[in-house]
């Protein structure tokens, strides 16, 4: 809500991680309110003496502790990433009975794909179209602006 944060992993990630962490994992600005999953609460620091650039050193020194390092470090941003990217994808209010996504988000769909491994143009095709087993056959059926949205 108005005021909250959302999780705080999310703000460690963008004001702590380095520029070039950030631009591997396809993150376009480290400023939370880019994001839409963020842009609803408050984007500020989270008050008191930490900040989120140290909430981050204390979240790497916790995961490093638990043996998080490596790929599986890496495999955990690029979730954490795309989550945030996923956020931006949008749909175009034009098509109400055959959803699509908004050309401005290709941008987020990309960088989604791209850190969470997944096939190039896969993940609008799965954002706006439901398969059906009719018979023996898998059918594709287009989602409405509403059921995508609710996808």
């Amino acid at each position: 809500g108005p005021g909250e944060r959302s999780y705080h992993c999310f703000y460690a990630l963008l004001r702590g991680a380095s520029p070039a962490l950030l631009k591997q994992l396809r993150l376009p600005s480290a400023e939370p309110s880019a994001y839409a999953y963020l842009a609803g609460g408050h984007t500020g620091e989270s008050g008191g003496e930490r900040t989120d650039k140290m909430l981050w050193a204390e979240l790497e020194t916790a995961l490093a502790a638990q043996a998080w390092e490596g790929a599986a470090l890496q495999e955990l941003w690029q979730l954490i990433a795309g989550v945030l990217l996923l956020g931006n994808v949008r749909f175009d209010a034009a098509n109400t009975d055959a959803a699509a996504v908004e050309g401005s988000s290709a941008p987020s769909v990309a960088g989604c794909e791209a850190v969470l491994g997944l096939q190039q143009g896969s993940l609008a095709k799965a954002l706006t179209k439901r398969k059906l087993k009719v018979g023996g056959d898998m059918v594709e059926k287009d989602l409405s602006l509403v059921a995508a949205g609710d996808n």
